[in-house]
């Protein structure tokens, strides 16, 4: 592939799709790949403007996980730790608002 040069509408083009497929990839696969495309969103002194500019909707639109999808895990991580009882996030937490905030 050639190089173009940096102020061409080709350019543009080629990173504005590659911005629209990561932050895609990252939506899709969740968890720690929104974490990784929020963190290059952050990078505007590194990564071309279309890849920041696209990035940046996982800052504050990305999809919340729902309590269904969340209490198994959270409940398997902490019964590692709390052995003694068989309810542990009842044992570590007074209450929980199932209402994401961020």
């Amino acid at each position: 592939s050639r190089t173009l040069p940096k102020d061409s509408p080709a350019y543009e083009s080629r990173h504005q799709r590659g911005a629209v497929l990561l932050r895609s990839t990252c939506e899709k696969n969740g968890g720690v790949y929104v974490k990784l495309g929020q963190m290059l969103a952050q990078l505007d002194h590194i990564l071309p403007e279309a890849y920041t500019q696209e990035l940046r909707a996982l800052l504050n639109k990305c999809p919340p996980r729902s309590w269904s999808l969340v209490e198994p895990v959270l409940n398997s991580e902490l019964s590692q730790r709390f052995k003694e009882t068989s309810n542990p996030i009842g044992y570590c937490f007074e209450s929980i608002d199932y209402s994401p905030i961020a």
